[in-house]
């Protein structure tokens, strides 16, 4: 029998027949046999990646992905198909670090919110480790069908530790950023063995001996606003790392095992437990309006400490306002909700869509006032415009972080 299609079936097979075009079926790929279906049915228009994807996804993986569903897909005609895209499957949300802390509220928060507007299954995944790292290399090195998805840190992200040897992923090469869901707003703190009551006391303390500094990570973005602020103010450091998130942070503080270290605002004002702890200063361009926080100034900004004690910081001017403007780049990427790359440009732009979606809806905006968390959203479109000029800004940091990651303990 004839194995051609529609072999051996007379007049019919004829007609296909005669529309067949280049590579016979036993020698085709699955793009080749897409683009036939394609002339023969006259559906759907795919090029490249978008077209490995309805047949298999990553060329990582060998092709054996679940076929994602038109709404990730571009018509003939350019027009993109309605309905959600990964509409019935299961997703595995990565959190980076453990439950209970910031990373982790985010993503329980917004969860069912992307489920209702992707019309998936949600489960959350904390995989802990070198404070968010683990996790987000799990992400990077996932396929990119859409199926997996976190949230990263990432202001961690923007800057490089060691300049001369690539330490920290690639922000814009090795995820595909869908969304940011909040700012990074951060304070300093003093444990309650500390002794230290403000910024004075803390530069005047460093004049006798160094500071103990505890961090989660070297590539965390408490460790790279501690050491830019403290070299800046001219502070002798230590560094205590290994945390594995805010809350493992906050007992260490309570503890004693260090004299200071950098919270987020909304996690340190929300924990029982704190009070006698001092906020020294707030990493900020604006005051929070926080009672707890009356008593610390913000670091930048017209009303900041940078402009009003300009005497509290050592060397150049120019620095101080290089350096300071780098630490509010980098806290301004915050949060951000992201796949792994090479996500087909139609499947990130579904997924975007339905994240945005999620993180503009009222009922997730109260969900958020009700946990103590703000909400600050960007499309991933906007965030990925904004790297590069981050990047470029957060270089100012790259030497100090260097220099402090030797200092670490």
């Amino acid at each position: 029998m004839d194995k051609r299609p529609g072999g051996g079936r007379g007049d019919a097979a004829g007609s296909v027949d005669g529309l067949w075009r280049g590579p016979r079926p036993e020698r085709m790929t699955r793009r080749d046999m897409f683009a036939h279906c394609a002339a023969l049915f006259g559906g759907f228009a795919f090029a490249g990646r978008d077209a490995s994807v309805l047949f298999g996804g990553d060329e990582r993986s060998g092709g054996s992905a679940d076929p994602v569903s038109p709404a990730s897909s571009l018509m003939a005609d350019g027009s993109r198909v309605s309905g959600p895209c990964l509409e019935g499957a299961r997703v595995r949300w990565i959190v980076g670090w453990t439950p209970g802390g910031g990373f982790d509220t985010y993503s329980r928060l917004a969860a069912p919110f992307i489920e209702k507007a992707l019309g998936v299954q949600i489960a959350i995944d904390n995989v802990p480790g070198a404070a968010g790292l683990v996790g987000a290399m799990t992400l990077s090195r996932a396929r990119p069908d859409g199926k997996t998805l976190g949230i990263l840190n990432g202001s961690g992200y923007l800057w490089n530790r060691n300049p001369d040897a690539r330490s920290s992923p690639d922000l814009a090469r090795e995820f595909t950023v869908l969304a940011r869901v909040s700012r990074r707003q951060q304070v300093i703190v003093a444990g309650p063995k500390a002794g230290l009551r403000s910024v004075g006391d803390l530069v005047a303390r460093a004049k006798e001996r160094a500071i103990i500094v505890g961090v989660t990570a070297p590539d965390s973005a408490n460790f790279a606003s501690l050491a830019a602020v403290t070299d800046l103010l001219g502070v002798r450091t230590e560094f205590v790392s290994g945390y594995p998130g805010s809350r493992e942070l906050m007992l260490g503080l309570l503890r004693g095992d260090f004299e200071i270290s950098s919270l987020d605002i909304e996690s340190y004002v929300d924990v029982p437990g704190l009070e006698s702890t001092t906020a020294l200063l707030q990493i900020t361009p604006e005051r929070s309006p926080d009672p707890r926080l009356a008593d610390a100034p913000n670091l930048a900004g017209p009303t900041g400490l940078v402009s009003a004690r300009p005497d509290l910081f050592p060397g150049d001017a120019a620095r101080v306002r290089s350096v300071t403007a780098a630490i509010t780049a980098y806290l301004e990427f915050g949060r951000l909700f992201a796949g792994p790359p090479g996500m087909a440009p139609a499947l990130r732009d579904c997924v975007e869509h339905g994240i945005h979606s999620a993180l503009t809806d009222p009922g997730f905006a109260a969900a958020a006032r009700r946990a103590g968390r703000s909400i600050d959203a960007m499309t991933g479109e906007e965030v990925r415009r904004s790297v590069p000029e981050a990047v470029r800004a957060v270089r100012a940091i790259e030497q100090v972080t260097a220099a402090a990651a030797r200092r670490i303990r």
